[in-house]
């Protein structure tokens, strides 16, 4: 039996940071759903997901990301996923998320994601 997903929210310089460790899929998704809406209502429009310990993604995954950045979108702001893998970095390119660039930032680092959010 697999671990459940952990979900680990820090903040760096003001900026919100969640560690998603595990699977981000259909059953996972409510979840992270939650976790970004408290971080929106707390007024962040900003975010980093460290996606360095996702072992998997797949639709339900992808929906939640697109929850998170229409939410943040709609406040003027943006998502920036960190460390993403590369079979995880090919699904969100195949899936078109990589075109949206005003409202999502592929980094290779957190110090890159961070900078990265902190763009006004």
């Amino acid at each position: 039996m697999d671990v459940e997903t952990q979900f680990n929210v820090t903040t760096h310089e003001g900026v919100p940071v969640v560690v998603v460790a595990g699977d981000l899929d259909q059953y996972s998704t409510p979840r992270f759903r939650s976790v970004i809406s408290e971080l929106v209502e707390k007024g962040f429009k900003n975010l980093v997901v460290d996606m360095s310990e996702v072992r998997f993604l797949d639709s339900g995954g992808m929906s939640g990301l697109i929850f998170a950045i229409k939410c943040l979108s709609a406040m003027g702001g943006r998502l920036s996923l960190a460390n993403c893998n590369p079979r995880i970095a090919r699904k969100l390119d195949i899936g078109g998320l990589t075109k949206m660039p005003d409202v999502l930032a592929l980094c290779t680092s957190l110090e890159q994601a961070l900078q990265d959010s902190r763009k006004p």
